[in-house]
């Protein structure tokens, strides 16, 4: 707040109180971010002397070589990026939206999952984001594709409640045998063959409950 009040009181620019935004979201869930890149895309008259100035209150720090700059530590970027977010009028998607092309691709993965784990309520504007990027490492890939395959799959869970309720019910720990959980659809033989081979073995009740959850199922094109 007090920074904001700086902000108001000319003791600040704009664009320096954006860079501790940036900088503070990232840093949030333990990314680092690009520091010429964030200086260039930023009007700041002495950058060197704003730098210097988040560094003396413990806000920031950049690395020995100056290549990246990130918060002192998690839990303290995560309180100043809360502080410095709001729902309308600064959301925490645009900023995130910003920073996770100033991030290493080696870092989009965690930061991505953590964003998906923190911000329920943004799911569709995380996914818009990431969908946005393009990576140009294979690390960088791979870890969207695995946040991306995380959230499907949480999503997907959460959908079906019902379904896993229904299935804990009768089964008991083996709830997941009688789930529709093949989401790369490689597994053989297909979840209605090897039903059909083996449903003489239970009770009249068993089947129809096993229909029963069957059709409770969402589609799995989410994943």
């Amino acid at each position: 707040k007090r920074i904001r009040k700086d902000v108001q009181e000319f003791k600040r620019t704009a664009d320096e109180l954006e860079l501790l935004r940036i900088v503070s979201v990232a840093s949030a869930y333990d990314a680092r971010v690009f520091l010429p890149e964030l200086i260039r895309n930023l009007e700041l008259p002495d950058p060197s002397l704003s730098l210097e100035m988040f560094e003396k209150e413990y806000l920031l720090h950049t690395s020995t070589d100056k290549r990246f700059i990130a918060g002192l530590h998690p839990v303290r970027s995560r309180i100043v990026s809360q502080i410095l977010t709001d729902a309308v009028l600064k959301p925490w998607h645009a900023t995130a939206e910003k920073a996770i092309v100033l991030i290493p691709e080696d870092e989009w993965e965690i930061f991505v999952l953590q964003a998906f784990v923190d911000h329920p309520t943004d799911f569709d504007e995380i996914l818009r984001i990431v969908q946005k990027v393009t990576p140009t490492t294979w690390t960088g890939l791979a870890g969207v594709l695995r946040a991306l395959l995380w959230a499907g799959t949480r999503k997907y869970m959460g959908e079906n409640g019902e379904a896993i309720d229904e299935a804990r019910k009768h089964f008991d720990k083996g709830w997941y045998l009688f789930a529709d959980l093949n989401f790369a659809e490689v597994q053989t033989p297909s979840k209605a063959v090897w039903w059909d081979s083996i449903k003489d073995l239970f009770s009249a009740e068993k089947v129809e409950a096993i229909t029963r959850m069957n059709l409770l199922w969402t589609s799995k094109d989410s994943v």
